[in-house]
């Protein structure tokens, strides 16, 4: 499938009502008004007029533009709020759903994965292809795909380091998440059973 040539400008977030003469498309998960603060992106196609779109916010922190794995459509992420967009037709295909902290697209696999930073779940075709058992306490770093693998780091909140993982991307098995293994320390040192009654 041909790839598409394009470029996206994140303009920033948009604090105040945009200059009457200026076109934009706007976006917001249920249709309703698009209202300041909002993420303002310019997006470039290939062979077709560039074009300006407003963006309403999600509850996270955010703020991108990648190319879809299907080689097709765009992900534009607005405060973890994920919209899937036809550059071309300038149509919203999906909104993915809030709280997206990370996002990697796998093409060679048409899939596209989204975590909330504690662990991560793959999508392909607007489908849920699989979820991993949480991974980090909290947040990852350096991730990067290596074959059928996503490598990269996870964070502790226990220890204040980071550790790396290796997760399956045809499976989303991970034998060596940090969380998983700090938990099961954290749950033997815990006394079994109701706590000891209070005699007077």
């Amino acid at each position: 499938r041909r790839r598409h040539t394009r470029s996206f400008h994140v303009t920033g977030v948009q604090t105040c009502a945009l200059p009457i003469c200026r076109i934009v498309l706007k976006f917001s998960e249920n249709n309703e008004p698009v209202k300041p603060p909002s993420l303002i992106v310019s997006i470039h196609p290939k062979d077709t007029k560039s074009w300006t779109g407003n963006f309403q916010l999600g509850t996270g922190s955010l703020d991108t533009v990648i190319d879809h794995p299907d080689g097709k459509n765009i992900v534009v992420v607005a405060h973890g709020l994920a919209y899937v967009i036809d550059p071309h037709t300038r149509l919203l295909d999906m909104v993915m759903g809030d709280g997206f902290e990370y996002l990697v697209p796998v093409p060679a696999m048409n899939l596209l994965l989204v975590s909330n930073g504690l662990g991560f779940d793959a999508v392909r075709d607007g489908k849920l292809v699989w979820e991993s058992k949480r991974i980090s306490w909290f947040g990852f770093r350096g991730l990067m795909v290596a074959g059928n693998f996503l490598v990269g780091e996870a964070f502790s909140s226990l220890s204040d380091r980071w550790y790396r993982f290796k997760l399956d991307l045809n499976t989303g098995e991970c034998n060596d998440g940090i969380y998983e293994r700090e938990a099961a320390q954290f749950t033997k040192v815990m006394p079994e059973g109701p706590p000891p009654s209070q005699t007077p």
